[in-house]
This record gives structure tokens, C-alpha cells and sequence, in this order.
């Protein structure tokens, strides 16, 4: 059958489209698979601006482009595309990286072929960052107020470190690049203090920001595209989850779902936890903002329940 299927060559456009980064990085993952297995097809793919360095990196003799481009190629080949919810299928309830895979090749592979990809740390140049030696990553950001991190738990983590030797350093971005109509600093309170470790907030790509994650010696956040960036290294990762579970976001590494990966979830008898993953046919509602209008799940990501899980990766 592959002998008689390499008969028939076909160039596939595949577009990464809507999402954030975290959907974008899920379907590198499933682009690196169909490269490698469906070797009948010529494939070209589009992408953010923002991401397309991102996607060269890990996909390097690839024709990938970016939207500006769009117009001139996407009538000459075969669509097919990600991000793009169809009906009530959506990757708040099947994991992100399977629902890639579902989008862009029909099939969700054996668990070897759906770990993210590994950037190789020394390969990318972070020396003008002049960074500590020991130092944990804080991703602040957040487009939706339902993932929201609020400032005093943010500042709570920050004094945690310096009293036990760490410095910490601070990603993200002040607003989205990715097309959505939410800033990143949402509707919460915006005190944060940055002077309590070295704000690299909108000075880093994504290859540079993966490379700084990839030295610390932990990353934490609440459900943010820096997470799954994150997650293309080995570093131990303590994320949030508020609206969707977990379930659907840990990312897979070294044939592991979740390895090296800690989860901070709302409390279990919270009811409403888990929303948008655990709902479905509410039409209408915009999961960005709050089924009850409670914003309880925001409360539960308290910085003690990240402290405790930071105090035993460094413990070990």
C-alpha cells in the first residue's frame, strides 16, 4: 500500500489558525509526525507571524509561511486545518495535542510520536539577558480573566524564592498577538511587583523565552501558551487550571503524559471547576468570562498551593 500511495503526491497546506500558542505548539507536534510519516505529500504551512520562527525552528526544511501569504498559495493545494473548532469537538475536552492530530491528519498516534518537541537550549543565544544562576520563571500573563492570576499570589511566590535563594524572572507579553480581543492583563489587579526579580515582559521571543525556561529551575503559571512553550523543554513545570482540566493540557514529554509536570487545581468540591471542559451546547456563553460570575476557580490558584509543589522540586 505505501508503494502505491507514493504514486499519488499532493501538496497539503496546513494552517495553523485561531488559538493561542499553546494550540499552535500541539500541532507542531502532530506536523512533525505527518512530515515524517506521510512522506507522499509536499506540505506547506501557515502560521502567525509570531510563531513562524518558532515553527522553522523545530521544522526546519519545511516551506512554512505566514498569513500575508495566504492568498497566493492557498488555492494551489489541498487545505486542511487546526485551531478551528467544528460543532461541539473542541481541545477543552479532547487533549490538545490528539485534537491537532485529529485536525490535521485524521488519526492520534501511539504515545512515542506525541511528545512536544525539545529545543536544544544552547543553540539559542540568551547571553544579553545576563541571567542568574539560579532563578525560577513566573508567567503572569493571562487573556481570558477566568485564568487570571491575581497579584497577591504572584508577589506571595516571588518572596517565597528570594527567602530560599532564587531569583525569579518574569515572561509574557502585555498584550496578544495571537488575534484575540482580550489583554493580557484582563480585568484583575495589576500589582504585581516586578521589582522583586528581573522583568523580561515583552523582551524575548518565544525561542528566546523557551531558552530561559529551559535554565531555571522551574516554571509556574496558570494555564498560559508560555506553559506549552515551556513544555518543548525538560524544566519541571507548576501550572494552574481553572475552566479546563488538566487532563486535556498536560503535555506529554519523554513518552510520559506529564512528566516533570505538576497540576494546581480548584478545590474538589468546587462545582463549577473544570467549566468548559465539563459543559457542553451553552451556546451563547464566552468561556473567557465567568459561568457564575463568581470567579471562584481565579480565587482557588492561590500562590501556597504553587509553593508547596515548589518546595518539593527543590527539595529533591
Amino acid at each position: 500500500m505505501k508503494n502505491l500511495i507514493q504514486k499519488y503526491n499532493q501538496t497539503v497546506n496546513f494552517i495553523l489558525m485561531h488559538g493561542g500558542v499553546g494550540d499552535h505548539v500541539s500541532s507542531i507536534v502532530a506536523l512533525n509526525y505527518i512530515i515524517s510519516t506521510y512522506t507522499h505529500i509536499t506540505p506547506r504551512i501557515y502560521t502567525p507571524d509570531y510563531f513562524k520562527e518558532f515553527t522553522k525552528y523545530f521544522l526546519p526544511n519545511s516551506l512554512v509561511y505566514d498569513y500575508s501569504a495566504m492568498k497566493f498559495n492557498y488555492n494551489r493545494a489541498l487545505p486542511t486545518r487546526t485551531t478551528e473548532w467544528d460543532g461541539v469537538i473542541s481541545p477543552m475536552r479532547l487533549h490538545c495535542t490528539d485534537y491537532a492530530f485529529m485536525k490535521l491528519c485524521d488519526n492520534i498516534p501511539d504515545i512515542e510520536h506525541r511528545n512536544y518537541p525539545q529545543i536544544t537550549p544552547d543553540s539559542i543565544d540568551v547571553s544579553k539577558f545576563n541571567l542568574p544562576d539560579k532563578f525560577i520563571v513566573l508567567t503572569t500573563g493571562y487573556t481570558a480573566s477566568v485564568r487570571a492570576w491575581k497579584s497577591e499570589y504572584i508577589n506571595g511566590i516571588s518572596n517565597f524564592a528570594i527567602n530560599n535563594g532564587l531569583n525569579v524572572v518574569f515572561l509574557g507579553q502585555t498584550s496578544t498577538k495571537t488575534g484575540s480581543a482580550h489583554n493580557i492583563k484582563g480585568t484583575f489587579d495589576d500589582k504585581i511587583d516586578y521589582n522583586l526579580g528581573i522583568n523580561l515582559i515583552d523582551k524575548t521571543s518565544l525561542l528566546e523565552a523557551a531558552a530561559i525556561m529551559a535554565k531555571s529551575q522551574a516554571v509556574l503559571g496558570v494555564d498560559n501558551g508560555l506553559l506549552h512553550i515551556a513544555a518543548c523543554t525538560q524544566v519541571p513545570i507548576i501550572a494552574g487550571y481553572t475552566t479546563v482540566d488538566p487532563k486535556a493540557r498536560i503535555p506529554i514529554r519523554n513518552n510520559v503524559s506529564g512528566w516533570n509536570y505538576y497540576a494546581v487545581t480548584p478545590d474538589n468540591d468546587l462545582e463549577c471547576r473544570f467549566c468548559q471542559s465539563n459543559t457542553n451546547f451553552l451556546y451563547g456563553h464566552k468561556y473567557t468570562n465567568c459561568l457564575t460570575k463568581t470567579f471562584k476557580c481565579v480565587d482557588n490558584m492561590e500562590g501556597s498551593k504553587f509553593i508547596r509543589i515548589l518546595q518539593e522540586i527543590l527539595n529533591k
